[in-house]
């Protein structure tokens, strides 16, 4: 009872319920097209992590070919064996390199030495560019204690692109290289 007019208490109205449109009848199907739109975006989400896991693991081969190529072009001062570390250290460090660098396509990347003499009056760069283990080379090189050797190498990134009916092929994307480089000192 209402105390102020001694009447009894009203019974609560149901809620009124909106009127709705047509396509608006029921919630039935809000959970397929929810899953219908976020789907595609975890995909894509799996996609790029997997594909920058996949670029860091080339990029930390890389990082440590150059590495051992750098180290070896460093040593070969005096050496006699082997006889490729004599006759061409640029050569046998980018060997090397090639050898460390089992997880990558050898085709594909490139290699760059500079090589700078501070023995001398004026220091000289010299760029020796190697593509799939072939180059100039420098044989005949004097190493003198001292001098800076640093390798350089770069390899094209991927990418996965849709062509054709395989849609999930790996691709290079041309213009995105990942690049290491090592500095030594010539022992």
């Amino acid at each position: 009872m209402d105390s102020d007019n001694n009447m009894p208490k009203q019974a609560a109205l149901p809620a009124r319920r909106r009127k709705r449109g047509p396509l608006f009848r029921s919630e039935e199907g809000s959970a397929i097209l929810e899953l219908a739109f976020t789907v595609p975006l975890l995909i894509l989400l799996f996609a790029g992590i997997s594909i920058a896991g996949l670029d860091m693991c080339q990029y930390n081969g890389l990082t440590d070919a150059v590495g051992v190529g750098a180290r070896a072009i460093s040593m070969t001062r005096g050496q006699t064996s082997p006889p490729l570390a004599a006759s061409d250290p640029c050569a046998y460090a980018v060997s090397l390199a090639n050898a460390d660098a089992t997880t990558l396509i050898l085709s594909k990347i490139t290699y760059t030495i500079t090589y700078t003499p501070v023995a001398g009056t004026t220091p000289t760069v010299y760029t020796v560019p190697y593509t799939a283990g072939s180059g100039s080379g420098c044989p005949g090189l004097t190493q003198n204690t001292g001098d800076q050797v640093t390798m350089t190498a770069t390899y094209p990134a991927i990418s996965v692109t849709s062509k054709g009916n395989n849609w999930l092929q790996m691709t290079s994307l041309g213009t995105l290289n990942l690049s290491a480089h090592s500095s030594q000192q010539v022992q």
